[in-house]
């Protein structure tokens, strides 16, 4: 993209990938260190290909050619999502964020950030992460395993009122700068707003009963999706034609997701020449990338262990302090003193597990 997806922009896509609902993610690709496609066939064996590249996501309509080796995060996407059904895509309210929600167990949730980085998260049903593509850390706040997910609550763009569009117009700002701020929508659709209710962008006041009809009618416009050109260059695609880009070229594609792939040239590329001694280094690569993972993941946790037992010493020495008096007279008298917190005992090896 030539710019970050818009909110409205992601709400478009959502709506053309509710056709993934109650299909069953049967395969998962990863054929860069940053991009993921999930093969999601429907009762009838239709195929269809979600390729996410986080900041961009969108549907495929070819296979583009695979890689023999499986990296890392792929493999655990395979243990934790294959052969599961998706029964919920929605725009996470007031972010740039879809969450996609699959039945295993208890149920989980795989969360695509579609701005900045970018990042694909997967949580349990409490938002707690269980893996993610890339550990970041932003503002203090890290995104990784055994994190929790956080996210500020926002608004559903359909539930803004007229009230809310007043109250923005400070007339200290332009309306449109007034309206990107607090409606979270990007330069861009601001000014497509301003133009269709025939106000001046950069005027401080704006007739609100206008830009309100506006702003309603873009977000329940039906997906008419453009590709703009600038001469032979395309500079945008967007769900609908645009009056902000009244004087190019503005070509029509079935789909939203067409259009960013005819963007992104996403097409499956033409077969290359195997060079044997590369792909060798490849595999040893993705093997160590796959090990250096699990490591990242398990240090992780020890992390976590040390953490807590750091911030609850008193109450750790105090246990096993019990457990060696104890385990002093016999393993009888180990199990009596601690009972139900003694989760395991190995006398061979005199490993003891207790709860705390």
């Amino acid at each position: 993209m030539k710019r970050e997806f818009a909110a409205l922009e992601i709400d478009a896509l959502v709506k053309e990938w509710q056709v993934l609902l109650n299909g069953r993610i049967d395969q998962v690709y990863q054929p860069e260190s940053k991009e993921v496609i999930l093969q999601v066939r429907k009762s009838g064996g239709e195929k269809t290909l979600l390729r996410i590249a986080p900041p961009v996501a969108h549907l495929l309509s070819s296979k583009p050619s695979m890689p023999p080796q499986i990296q890392g995060f792929c493999g655990f996407l395979r243990n934790h999502i294959a052969n599961v059904r998706i029964f919920s895509i929605l725009r996470v309210p007031g972010e740039r964020v879809v969450r996609i929600d699959v039945t295993k167990g208890a149920g989980l949730r795989v969360y695509m950030e579609l701005y900045g980085k970018g990042n694909i998260v997967v949580c349990d049903d409490q938002d707690v992460i269980i893996g993610v593509l890339d550990v970041q850390e932003r503002a203090g706040v890290r995104i990784a395993p055994r994190e929790v997910y956080r996210m500020a609550a926002g608004k559903e763009l359909a539930t803004i009122t007229r009230g809310d569009i007043a109250a923005l117009l400070d007339g200290r700002r332009s309306v449109q700068e007034a309206l990107a701020s607090g409606l979270g929508i990007g330069n861009l659709y601001t000014k497509e707003i301003c133009l269709r209710a025939k106000i001046d962008p950069a005027a401080k006041r704006g007739d609100v009963d206008a830009l309100f009809e506006a702003f309603g009618q873009l977000i329940r416009e039906p997906i008419d999706a453009r590709v703009v050109w600038r001469d032979n260059e395309i500079v945008d695609v967007t769900p609908w034609p645009l009056m902000v880009y009244e004087g190019l070229r503005q070509e029509a594609k079935p789909s939203y997701d067409a259009a960013i792939e005819a963007l992104l040239g996403s097409v499956a590329p033409a077969a290359k020449p195997i060079n044997k001694k590369a792909e060798a280094l490849k595999q040893s690569l993705a093997k160590q990338e796959a090990a250096r993972t699990t490591l990242l993941q398990k240090a992780e946790d020890e992390r976590r262990k040390g953490e807590y037992i750091y911030e609850n010493y008193p109450q750790v020495k105090a246990v096993l302090d019990e457990a060696n008096e104890a385990r002093a007279e016999s393993w009888d008298a180990l199990k009596r003193k601690l009972g139900a917190r003694l989760k395991n005992v190995d006398p061979a090896t005199g490993e003891v597990v207790v709860e705390v």
